[in-house]
């Protein structure tokens, strides 16, 4: 695997001095009152959750791929490597990360090419222009987790004067968070957040030519479209997509893969009773409120039982709790803690889950002491 590592990619080095200077001066196209997070904690995507996030992202990635000819998704962050793997043996694919996440991938999907990289590293990882050249780029909720972005924007440039075009996703932090909010992100593995037209102007500042910048799905339980989905293309060469084409593939792939996460099978008006229950009981999710959401969760399976949004609701509750309290009372704080976060990210105010958080924090300080 080591040698089918280095013969697709090699060091490259990497002069930062003025886009760096640019996003400094500009305080990243944020905001000017924004602040950044300082100290993030690093996120391991190596431990399983009931949610697919971003489920969209990637078959999006395929549908276009197919589209231009591509033969190969190069996944710049790929985590576990799940999703990527996905989209094999449709196409070949490489997958850049580190640490146990990296490690994860290796051993659940050989067929794959993974590489060990840093995408904080001052230099650069240089794939090989043959395999550019029928390649696809994506970058799935990645950037907003780096100290420098100008390192993973400057490595996309130099691979889209190859590349077909990029796929980057990032939270859309007015959705999430509210027009109010000034950072750092609550999530605290993210140093900041970006409103749909900053991460526009950043991108287009940074010498890409924007085909399209909408929103997707943020994750497979509440089926809310807070993530922005930008596909971008090199200025200098000729154009691969347009603005058409990326948004109807993008409601394509949406239609097409609904059924394999179990989202939105049936369109539903909002008249209609079973709608009014689900708004009513995502409305209580989001706000911690199990205790209400869960007997509205129950009426409308009892009313409508192959009902898959209520029962992915349900299951989301039942499950990644279980689980956590389950790694918790194991001693695994590490992984339990990471739950606690994955279902406050949903529900901010979930008061289980925010004593149980509390609780894992003090235990791992008094083992520290």
């Amino acid at each position: 695997m080591r040698q089918r590592s280095r013969s697709i990619g090699r060091l490259k080095p990497l002069v930062l001095a003025p886009q760096s200077r640019l996003l400094a001066a500009r305080n990243c196209y944020l905001k000017p009152a924004y602040q950044h997070r300082q100290e993030p904690h690093a996120f391991d995507d190596s431990v399983s959750t009931v949610a697919a996030w971003q489920p969209y992202v990637y078959y999006i990635a395929g549908a276009l791929a197919a589209r231009a000819g591509a033969r190969w998704i190069i996944d710049l962050g790929c985590g576990n490597g799940s999703k990527l793997a996905k989209l094999h043996p449709r196409f070949k694919i490489i997958g850049i990360d580190t640490g146990r996440n990296l490690d994860l991938a290796r051993r659940r999907f050989p067929h794959g090419h993974w590489i060990a990289w840093d995408l904080e590293r001052p230099d650069m990882l240089d794939i090989d222009h043959k395999i550019l050249k029928q390649a696809v780029v994506i970058s799935s909720d990645v950037i907003e987790h780096l100290l420098n972005p100008a390192r993973l924007l400057q490595t996309l440039k130099h691979m889209l004067t190859f590349a077909r075009f990029a796929l980057v996703s990032t939270p859309e932090r007015d959705l999430t968070r509210g027009t109010d909010d000034d950072g750092p992100p609550s999530n605290t593995h993210h140093i900041r957040e970006w409103c749909r037209t900053e991460f526009a102007d950043l991108l287009e500042a940074s010498g890409f030519r924007l085909v399209h910048c909408g929103l997707t799905e943020s994750n497979s339980v509440t089926n809310e479209q807070k993530t922005i989905l930008a596909a971008i293309e090199h200025r200098r060469r000729p154009p691969v997509l347009a603005r058409q084409a990326a948004a109807f593939e993008a409601r394509h792939a949406r239609r097409k893969y609904a059924r394999h996460y179990g989202l939105r099978q049936t369109v539903r008006s909002g008249t209609d009773p079973i709608t009014i229950q689900l708004d009513a009981a995502l409305a209580h999710l989001k706000a911690g409120r199990t205790d209400a959401c869960v007997p509205r969760l129950l009426a409308i399976l009892s009313a409508d039982p192959g009902n898959r949004p209520a029962t992915r609701m349900l299951d989301h509750i039942i499950t990644t709790l279980r689980h956590a309290t389950h790694l918790h009372r194991a001693g695994n704080l590490e992984e339990a803690e990471f739950l606690y976060h994955h279902i406050l990210a949903i529900q901010p105010d979930h008061p289980l889950a925010n004593q149980l958080l509390a609780l894992t924090v003090r235990q791992a300080l008094h083992t520290i002491a």
